[in-house]
C-alpha cells in the first residue's frame, strides 16, 4: 500500500512538473520557423548578411545562450575597434574595486581641465549611461600608460595580458570571444560589479540594439564612431529573452549599420525563442518519459516487495504446517505407544484370565470327577445296602448319610 501511494504521488509530481514546463512553453512559438528549421546559428547569420547585402568581412558577431550554453561566432577571433564597448571592461574594473572595498563609491575622479571632479558613483553612470568619454578617459589614465590600462582588463576579456597578441595593445581592439567573454563574467557576476547591468539596461533606449527590439528587456553599451571614410558602429549587451543570451556585433562601414544593429538583435530574439520552445518541449517529453519510467520502477519494486511478501507469508504458512504435522505426529506415535502398552497389559491381563480359568477349570473338572466317584460310590453302596441287609446294608446307609454330610 506504501509503495501503491509513492508511485502514485510519483505520478502526480510529474503531472505537476510537465504543467509547469507547459504553462512556459506557453510564452514561446514552437511553430517552424523558415528562418531556423534545420539551420545552425552560422547558417542563419550568413543569410542574415545575405539578406541586407553586408560584406561577411566587415562584422564581427558573437553570441551566447545563458542557459544552455551555446556559441556562435562570425569572425570571432579577428580584433575589430571596439568604441565605446571598452567601457564594460572599463567599469566592471572600477566597480569591482568598490566591492572589494579597496575604493569607496566617493573615490573622487579627476574631470580634466573643463570638468569638475566627481565622485565615482557618479562617473559610473556618466561613463556607461551617458558614454562619457571624457571621465571614461580619467578612469584608464588613473591605471597607468595605454598599455598598462589594457594588461589590467585583459583578464576581463579572458586573455593573459603576457600570453595575448600584439593587436590587443595597439589599440581600443576587441574580438566578438572576449567580448562575451566580458559579457559573460558580468552577468553570472553582476553582484561582483555593483551598477554596470543596471546602467546598461539604462543606454541609449530606442537605439542600437534597442533600435527596433521592444518585446524584451536589453543591457547595452554601444560604440559609434566617424572617422573620415570610417564608419564604426558597434554594440554589446544581455538580452533578456526567456533564456537570456549575450551578444555583441561590431560593424565596419556597413551601410545603415545603425539599422543592422537592431535587426540582428530582433533576429536573434527570435532565434533564441524559437530554439527555447524546442528545449522546453523536449524537457518536456524528457520529463515525462522520466515520470513513466520512474512510476514503472516503483510499480516494480512494489510488484518484487508484495511477491516477496506473499513468499514470506507462504513461507511462514508452511513453517507452521511442518510444525503442525510435527506435533501431529509426536501424538500419533504417543498414541500408537500407549496404545501398545493398552494392548500389552491387556495382553498380560487376558494371558492371567486364562490362566485362572485353567486352574479354575481343572479344579472343578477334579471336583466334578470326585463327585462322580461319589456318586458311583454311593450307587454301589446303595444296591449292597439293598441287596445286604441287616448289619452290611446298616453299615452302607451309614456311608451314605456320612458322605451327605460332607457335601
Amino acid at each position: 500500500m506504501k509503495h501503491s501511494l509513492r508511485a502514485v504521488c510519483l505520478l502526480l509530481c510529474a503531472g505537476l512538473f510537465l504543467g509547469l514546463l507547459e504553462g512556459r512553453a506557453s510564452a514561446v512559438d514552437t511553430a517552424e520557423d523558415a528562418r531556423f528549421t534545420d539551420k545552425t546559428w552560422e547558417q542563419v547569420i550568413e543569410d542574415f548578411l545575405l539578406s541586407y547585402n553586408i560584406d561577411p568581412d566587415s562584422v564581427a558577431i558573437g553570441y551566447r545562450n545563458t542557459v544552455t550554453g551555446e556559441e556562435g561566432y562570425w569572425n570571432g577571433d579577428t580584433y575589430m575597434v571596439a568604441g565605446s564597448m571598452y567601457k564594460v571592461a572599463l567599469n566592471m574594473y572600477w566597480a569591482e574595486k568598490v566591492y572589494l572595498g579597496e575604493i569607496g563609491w566617493d573615490e573622487p575622479i579627476s574631470g580634466g581641465a573643463y570638468k569638475p571632479d566627481l565622485p565615482y558613483e557618479t562617473v559610473q553612470y556618466m561613463s556607461i549611461v551617458e558614454s562619457d568619454n571624457d571621465y571614461s578617459s580619467a578612469l584608464f589614465e588613473r591605471m597607468g600608460t595605454y598599455r598598462e590600462y589594457r594588461a589590467e582588463i585583459a583578464p576581463f576579456y579572458g586573455v593573459d595580458p603576457a600570453k595575448v597578441g600584439e593587436k590587443y595593445y595597439e589599440n581600443n581592439f576587441s574580438t566578438p570571444r572576449q567580448m562575451i567573454y566580458c559579457l559573460n563574467l558580468l552577468y553570472t557576476q553582476p553582484e561582483r560589479y555593483p551598477n554596470v547591468l543596471d546602467y546598461m539596461l539604462q543606454a541609449a533606449p530606442g537605439s542600437y540594439f534597442r533600435y527596433k527590439e521592444t518585446r524584451f528587456a536589453i543591457a547595452q553599451k554601444y560604440g559609434f564612431l566617424m572617422d573620415g571614410m570610417t564608419t564604426i558602429a558597434d554594440c554589446c549587451g544581455v538580452v533578456y529573452t526567456d533564456d537570456p543570451f549575450l551578444l555583441v556585433m561590431f560593424t565596419q562601414n556597413v551601410d545603415q549599420g545603425l539599422e543592422r544593429l537592431g535587426d540582428l538583435c530582433v533576429l536573434m530574439c527570435d532565434y533564441t525563442q524559437y530554439h527555447t520552445a524546442w528545449r522546453l518541449r523536449e524537457e518536456e517529453e524528457a520529463a515525462r518519459l522520466a515520470a513513466e519510467e520512474e512510476a514503472r520502477l516503483a510499480a516494480e519494486e512494489e510488484a518484487r516487495l508484495a511477491a516477496e511478501e506473499e513468499a514470506r507469508l507462504a513461507e511462514e504458512e508452511a513453517r507452521l504446517a511442518a510444525e503442525e504435522e510435527a506435533r501431529r505426529q509426536e501424538m500419533l506415535e504417543a498414541g500408537r505407544a500407549e496404545a501398545e502398552a493398552f494392548w500389552e497389559e491387556a495382553r498380560a491381563i487376558q494371558a492371567q484370565i486364562r490362566e485362572d480359568g485353567d486352574a479354575a477349570l481343572q479344579a472343578a473338572q477334579q471336583a466334578l470327577a470326585r463327585a462322580e466317584n461319589r456318586a458311583k460310590a454311593l450307587r454301589v453302596l446303595g444296591r449292597i445296602a439293598l441287596i445286604g441287609g441287616g448289619a452290611l446294608g446298616a453299615a452302607a446307609v451309614g456311608v451314605i448319610l456320612f458322605c451327605r454330610r460332607r457335601h
